[in-house]
């Protein structure tokens, strides 16, 4: 018979439920098909209640971890279904035509980070290019009205070398506004669950513990602010796949986890972004070769057609990972060359104070005074994890090996993050590819894994710290915590709040490290798991399509326009945001993100090459019509310029149609255009030829 504490525990969420979906009423009939999708979120969170209070939390959690692949696949296609993204894509509302559209420009649930640009402003905008340029085909003449590879353009090409990046198949398979949900949602799902795995591993298969352990990675600020790390999720599956495929014993299962393993392995390697591969590859090549150690008399014993499997796959990922980057040689090259980023190099410098804005970093959800994407980080009381792991190896008979491996490059990256490192050091470990401002990120990763094996060791031995002991290590990761954080929020509940935030995170810590009582550490680790995934859950929101981009009068108008002409060159004056809108239209946009350098351009109109050193970069390009006759450069920002053009070079660029969200009054120019649109507080004109 059911516990009268379960019907209660039903009843309040039904109670909470029916107040929440009576709140979502209020906006029905302006927005129905969004109340509809809000109530199919919350009913699924009402019948993970129910589940829990009429079948047993122990036994649903337990059917859950058995089935835990077929429930991940299942919500995956139910997010794909209703088109679920977390891009931040709702922006485009305050630029465009705002209010105008379908009910979708509106999230679902959540508000939009005008600070994740990047992600809504630069990827969005080039992927549908590379859709309206030729499907995913080979070339991409949107993106700078130039022509480059689509993948370069894009970061799309249907090829074989497409299968390197998983994420990317729904793009092929289902189009844009799928393809976008498949993407977001494959990820947060699919890197949730390989999180967990990890944390599996290392905790000695401690199911709360690497749930929590799991939650502090995925729903990490740093994970959510960054929308989502690939380099991160990558060596992480590719961690857990090679456990795998090593430890399986059926040759037919190996061959599955090695082909998973080569597309993990791709999408490793054509990642680009070596600032984080590098320290990341060697967290992989660490975690390897610690595995290979720990089952060594089982890999003597693989017979002829698990060698062959190993081949097979080996020589599947370098052949999808080798066309992918031969795809890419042109775009690699012309980044190389470049002053920024291809030029940067770094030999270490002091940044661990990034690792304790971790009190500051929940709270970005609520302020952020400072650039949160930036200061996103681990929520992993940094450095407990790597003392008590000392400690551990101290008292330690026979040595874990994962301890040391975790410990010995947790030392290499703390040296590279703290101080200048000699330059023969640096070389040898290839972090001059990396910076210390992202290298403490994987330093953080890294903690959180140390953390979560640390305390598993400490739970199966039975053991825990003295009480004066328990002390000084938990004042000395939360004190300087504290300090660290004031200055990164503002105003005073804020910084109220990060002084309730690391009393909470010391008693804690005293509890996780001191207290020897199970059911404690239990209901604590809930707690915590619960709530790190709330918090990276509000970061960014949840909506459906992309509507606020397709529904917009302008859009309409624009693809009229490019249908009639798609050979027309556009750009957008005084302002380097609408130039991304004009390529999600298929629009020919001359100053779209300069993602390379757009030498077909600046050969006309900078002949001796006066300005290289500003143009000469990845940037973000405004154009602003000069009164005077002066043609100019100008560097706003390291990825940021603004050109001058006078009536000379302008001629040069050969603009068909411009875009302006003000009138184009000076008489000098006036007379050149012919204004077609005007709606909106937006304005486009046509260049007289």
């Amino acid at each position: 018979m059911l516990k009268k504490k379960h019907w209660g525990l039903f009843a309040a969420s039904v109670i909470v439920m029916l107040l929440i979906v009576l709140r979502c009423l209020r906006s029905y009939d302006a927005a129905p098909g969004i109340f509809w999708k809000r109530f199919q979120i919350i009913l699924l969170f009402e019948v993970y209640i129910a589940a829990n209070c009429f079948y047993g939390i122990r036994r649903l959690h337990d059917f859950i971890y058995r089935h835990r692949l077929i429930l991940c696949i299942l919500l995956l296609m139910f997010c794909v279904a209703n088109k679920f993204n977390n891009s931040s894509i709702t922006m485009w509302d305050f630029y465009i035509e705002p209010g105008k559209g379908s009910q979708y420009i509106h999230p679902i649930f959540g508000n939009p980070r005008a600070i994740r640009s990047d992600e809504w402003m630069v990827n969005v905008p080039r992927m549908m290019s590379g859709y309206f340029a030729s499907n995913y085909g080979k070339y991409n003449d949107i993106v700078m009205a130039a022509k480059f590879s689509n993948l370069s353009s894009s970061g799309f090409f249907r090829d074989y070398g497409a299968l390197a990046v998983p994420h990317a198949y729904g793009y092929y398979l289902l189009g844009p506004e799928y393809g976008l949900s498949f993407s977001w949602s494959f990820r947060m799902i699919f890197g949730m669950l390989f999180s967990f795995e990890l944390c599996m591993m290392i905790s000695n298969k401690n199911r709360l513990l690497s749930l929590l352990g799991a939650s502090l990675i995925w729903f990490s600020p740093f994970n959510m602010w960054w929308s989502i790390s690939q380099p991160m999720m990558s060596c992480i599956a590719s961690i857990v796949l090679f456990n795998y495929f090593i430890t399986v014993e059926n040759w037919k299962k190996r061959f599955i986890f090695g082909i998973l393993l080569a597309l993990s392995g791709a999408d490793f390697i054509v990642g680009l972004y070596p600032a984080w591969q590098v320290p990341f590859g060697w967290i992989m090549i660490g975690f390897m070769i610690c595995i290979i150690i720990s089952n060594w008399d089982n890999i003597r014993n693989f017979r002829k057609a698990d060698w062959l499997v190993f081949v097979f796959c080996l020589c599947f990922m370098i052949s999808i990972a080798g066309r992918y980057l031969y795809n890419e040689l042109d775009y690699i090259a012309a980044v190389g060359n470049t002053v920024y980023p291809g030029k940067r190099v770094s030999y270490g410098g002091f940044s661990l104070l990034k690792t304790q804005g971790y009190l500051a970093a929940v709270l970005s959800i609520f302020n952020y005074s400072t650039n949160p994407s930036e200061m996103g980080c681990f929520y992993c009381a940094f450095p407990l994890g790597f003392i008590l792991l000392v400690i551990q190896l101290i008292h330690e008979k026979q040595k874990n090996i994962f301890h040391v491996m975790l410990v010995v490059i947790g030392s290499v990256l703390t040296l590279y993050c703290s101080i200048h490192l000699p330059k023969m050091i640096v070389k040898l470990f290839m972090l001059t590819y990396s910076t210390p401002s992202r290298a403490v990120d994987v330093l953080g990763f890294l903690s959180v894994l140390a953390l979560v094996s640390s305390l598993s060791s400490m739970y199966n031995s039975h053991a825990k710290l003295d009480m004066l002991s328990s002390i000084i290590i938990a004042s000395g990761c939360v004190i300087p915590a504290v300090i660290i954080s004031i200055p990164l929020v503002s105003g005073n509940k804020n910084i109220l709040a990060v002084y309730v935030l690391g009393i909470i995170t010391f008693v804690s810590i005293m509890l996780l490290i001191h207290d020897g009582r199970i059911y404690v550490r239990k209901y604590l680790i809930t707690f915590a798991t619960a709530c790190m995934a709330i918090n990276g859950l509000l970061v960014n929101p949840i909506l459906s399509g992309t509507d606020v981009i397709t529904t917009k009068p302008l859009y309409t108008v624009i693809r009229d326009i490019v249908k009639k002409d798609p050979e027309a060159r556009w750009i957008t004056l005084d302002d380097s945001v609408y130039s991304q809108y004009l390529i999600s239209c298929g629009a020919r946009t001359i100053n779209s993100v300069n993602f390379v350098p757009n030498f077909e351009l600046w050969k006309k109109i900078d002949l001796e090459n006066v300005f290289r050193d500003v143009w000469d970069r990845y940037a973000h390009m405004a154009i602003h019509l000069s009164e005077a006759e002066r043609f100019d450069v100008r560097l706003n920002y390291p990825d940021s310029i603004t050109v001058d053009v006078d009536e000379k070079s302008f001629e040069k660029m050969d603009v068909n149609y411009i875009l302006s969200v003000k009138p184009v009054m000076d008489k000098k120019w006036e007379d050149k255009f012919d204004n077609v649109y005007e709606e909106n507080g937006l304005y486009i004109y046509q260049v007289k030829k």
